[in-house]
């Protein structure tokens, strides 16, 4: 097995991690071409794919034991290109609606799949610098596809979705640099089919997801911050996104090394660096703040992200693994779709409308939870190095 091709073959399916985003340049666009139309529907040509991504996910476990790898990524891929590219022949929007639910279907099927690969092939050290430059290779893809969505819309607004065309060389590749079964996975029985996970598995599940909630807060309001409060205009809300993107790659190359020196700290680590780097965006008046602020916030996301995957892979056996990883991304998909409504309904007990007052509750609570997570890890720590103690006085 080439180890250096399989390391490609996995990353490159990261790349198409944040596919859904490609359209964004294109909205109003399409919005001009359908003038009838509620604005918010064609918005949600963005968010849609979001809700059949959330169900697959529910199911992934399932279709991780009964079905290969490769054949995964190919029913993954296919529902991937005809979803994504179908809206470049049509003329009816509920069509075009539709089209990307059927796209969602296939980056429910991809998403867990990449995290499912890594669990698969790599261990230890390895396995968390993959999980980081899962990461990078993640960010990457959104600015590239992004940037290329873009160009495209300038010729038409089809177009952009011939950007899902990238589908068919990666899958080339992965097909090619992918192993028929992982060597790790042993021949399990559907029918013994895992009925939980360990109750620490799940609380890392859980703990990202109230991340997500709290980090979905800098998403949604930045450009309210920014062009609201007349900062800057939205293209300097568009830097300060990069902004966060550039802290998340530079992290995610060196992610290995940062875990192999601070082990399972690096999640309060990183839910401190995000919450300090919200609550420098909450009190920023100029844009110089505003971009240090997201550069942080980037930092500490990529530390948080495949930090809690790689306590996760820790925490479950290979059976477990699909299981696991299909909750992760359900968990997360729940997160990001009903975040914006959460943020709404808690303004609104304080009396407080968008922009600031989410970023600032959510610095305060991550920086909150951060301590807890660093008391909780090191007093687990503590009691275990005292059991192991006891243990050798015995001897």
């Amino acid at each position: 097995m080439n180890r250096t091709l399989l390391k490609f073959a996995v990353l490159s399916i990261a790349f198409l991690g944040a596919d859904a985003t490609v359209i964004a340049p294109a909205i109003e666009t399409i919005s001009q071409q359908f003038p009838g139309r509620d604005p918010s529907l064609i918005q949600s040509l963005v968010t849609l794919p979001s809700l059949t991504m959330l169900l697959t996910s529910i199911f992934f476990g399932k279709l991780s034991r009964l079905a290969k790898r490769k054949t995964l990524f190919l029913a993954g891929s296919i529902f991937f290109v005809i979803g994504g590219v179908a809206p470049t022949f049509m003329n009816d929007l509920n069509l075009i609606l539709a089209s990307r639910l059927v796209f969602g279907v296939g980056l429910g099927i991809i998403n867990p799949l990449g995290n499912l690969l890594i669990f698969d092939f790599f261990k230890d050290n390895e396995r968390a610098s993959m999980l980081g430059l899962q990461g990078t290779s993640n960010n990457l893809g959104a600015m590239i596809l992004q940037t290329l969505g873009g160009l495209l819309c300038v010729i038409s607004w089809r177009y952009t979705f011939l950007t899902y065309l990238i589908m068919v060389p990666i899958y080339a590749f992965v097909r090619f640099g992918l192993p028929e079964q992982s060597s790790a996975k042993p021949e399990v029985s559907s029918t013994t089919y895992p009925a939980r996970l360990p109750f620490k598995v799940i609380l890392l599940e859980l703990s990202l997801f109230v991340f997500l909630i709290f980090l979905t807060a800098f998403f949604i309001n930045i450009a309210m911050l920014v062009v609201g409060e007349k900062l800057g205009t939205p293209a300097t809300a568009g830097i300060a996104l990069s902004s966060f993107t550039l802290g998340a790659m530079i992290t995610g190359v060196f992610f290995g090394k940062i875990m192999s020196r601070m082990k399972a700290n690096t999640l309060s680590f990183g839910w401190a660096l995000v919450g300090i780097g919200l609550l420098i965006l909450s009190q920023a008046h100029n844009v110089s703040l505003i971009l240090l602020g997201c550069f942080v916030t980037g930092i500490g996301f990529s530390c948080v992200i495949p930090v809690t995957f790689t306590l996760i892979s820790d925490g479950i056996d290979q059976s477990a693994s699909g299981l696991a990883f299909g909750i992760a991304y359900t968990l997360m998909g729940i997160a990001q779709f009903f975040a914006p409504g959460y943020w709404r309904w808690v303004g609104s007990l304080f009396g407080e409308s968008t922009g600031r007052f989410p970023i600032h509750a959510s610095a305060l609570m991550l920086i909150a939870g951060s301590l807890a997570l660093f008391f909780l890890t090191n007093m687990k720590t503590s009691a275990s190095s005292r059991h192991v103690s006891r243990q050798e006085a015995d001897l």
